[in-house]
């Protein structure tokens, strides 16, 4: 709704002020716009003439309830654009502008557009959104990995190097640990405790482990590269439960509504079912790599080099990308799926193709895994640091030291605490704990 307030109080139609009053008078009334938003939040306004040309005042950042002065006059066309709640922060502070040299203003969420006419004003519509580009007026906001707190820990299994990390309840994580690059373990497992030190698990294993994931109901699976299948247990000690043998190793997969996939290229295991409707084995074709589920429609996997995406009905082939290293992963992150591996990064842009992301920061070194973050993608270096990316464009973490192989990681259920577990590649230095907040 677009409403004016004129100066003795009485609200009126804004197309009726527009042009009985803003052509007419030589002082302009003083206009509330009225975002199609909810109460609170922040976006812009756009007042364009009928050639295309901005107002003067616009663009311009508003809230619920802003008045502003201005002239022109029918016909008009009103644009509201509505962005994410970090973006609306940033706009609030630094302001907005079409053009400069300040840091771009990152893409709306949505957008609706009135018509001004000598008739009338019609009803803010949804539109798509425009493809304007604005920039911040005031400051650069801070980029995001300025809000990202970084801290470390020594690893709580002394000289085993983590291999896997899941979160649990009340903020613990467990990390599984094993000598480098080891086939015959041993591989001991603790709890990193919020307060206090590590809980270790009493279980002592000469086998590594492959996979480890966490279903709806918080439980963590894990599969062992002899084909062996646990579930951890937190009372009355912590100590894993194995349940019946499956027979091959290879990635547990969860799926939001509580499907649990356990498969390899040979061999596929439903260990758990989602709440209605089941699902088939057949729904999910064989030679399968690098499975991903976001949602029982937002699901994704490699066969060969191909990306295939499930869209609710059928498996639909794609990118082919080189198959060159077991570290090749596909996840979603900022609701967008990613393709990723050591020399390659693709992501889904606005209409649902797999595209090439920004270049990486020049001081990342050998990036590897790749972690959902907040409202991005994390991805970790070989050799130290971090990488992070939100929207359209990747910031540096800088670490203490030079550490490598950040192998393991895990993220909580919020999206605001990551870890990665560092194998420092020399057993003079102690193994550690990555803690990445927002």
């Amino acid at each position: 709704m677009v409403e004016a307030v004129g100066r003795d109080g009485k609200i009126a139609v804004w197309s009726l002020v527009w042009a009985g009053t803003w052509a007419c008078t030589p002082e302009p009334e003083r206009l509330h716009l009225v975002p199609p938003w909810p109460a609170g939040e922040t976006g812009v306004v756009l007042v364009e003439r009928s050639d295309g040309e901005l107002i003067a005042w616009t663009p311009a950042v508003i809230s619920a309830e802003v008045p502003f002065s201005g002239d022109g006059e029918p016909p008009l066309r009103v644009t509201f654009l509505q962005f994410d709640g970090r973006t609306q922060q940033d706009l609030a502070s630094c302001g907005v502008q079409l053009f400069g040299e300040r840091a771009r203003v990152p893409r709306p969420t949505a957008a609706w557009a009135s018509e001004v006419t000598e008739a009338g004003v019609s009803t803010a519509a949804p539109i798509p959104v425009p493809g304007r580009e604005f920039r911040f007026d005031r400051c650069d906001p801070p980029t995001p990995c300025d809000r990202i707190k970084i801290s470390s820990t020594k690893a709580p299994l002394m000289g085993l190097n983590p291999i896997l990390i899941e979160w649990l309840p009340e903020d613990r994580w467990l990390v599984v640990g094993t000598t480098p690059s080891s086939s015959v373990g041993p591989t001991r497992m603790a709890i990193l405790e919020p307060n206090g030190p590590p809980t270790l698990l009493d279980e002592v294993f000469d086998e590594p482990f492959a996979s480890s994931t966490r279903d709806i109901d918080d439980q963590v699976w894990l599969s062992s590269v002899t084909g062996r299948l646990f579930r951890l247990a937190l009372e009355p000690r912590p100590h894993l439960l194995e349940e019946p043998r499956p027979g091959f190793s290879g990635p547990l997969v969860s799926r939001p509504d509580g499907l649990l996939i356990l498969h390899n290229e040979g061999a596929r295991l439903i260990l758990r079912q989602p709440a209605g409707t089941p699902v088939l084995l057949d729904d999910f074709p064989d030679q399968l790599r690098n499975l991903t589920m976001a949602s029982p429609d937002r699901m994704a996997a490699t066969r060969g080099g191909e990306v295939l995406r499930w869209g609710g009905a059928t498996w639909r082939p794609g990118l082919v990308v080189p198959r060159i290293h077991f570290e090749d992963r596909l996840l979603y992150a900022g609701g967008r799926l990613i393709v990723f591996g050591p020399t390659f990064i693709f992501r889904e842009d606005d209409d649902g193709d797999l595209v090439p992301t920004p270049d990486l920061p020049a001081a990342l070194v050998g990036p590897r895994s790749p972690t959902p973050f907040g409202d991005g993608l994390l991805i970790g270096g070989d050799v130290g640091g971090a990488a992070y990316l939100e929207g359209d464009r990747w910031c540096f973490l800088k670490t203490e030291g030079s550490l490598s192989a950040l192998r393991a990681s895990a993220v909580s259920p919020d999206g605001r605490t990551a870890l990665h577990g560092i194998d420092p590649g020399t057993p003079r230095i102690d193994p550690t704990i990555m803690i990445w907040q927002q």
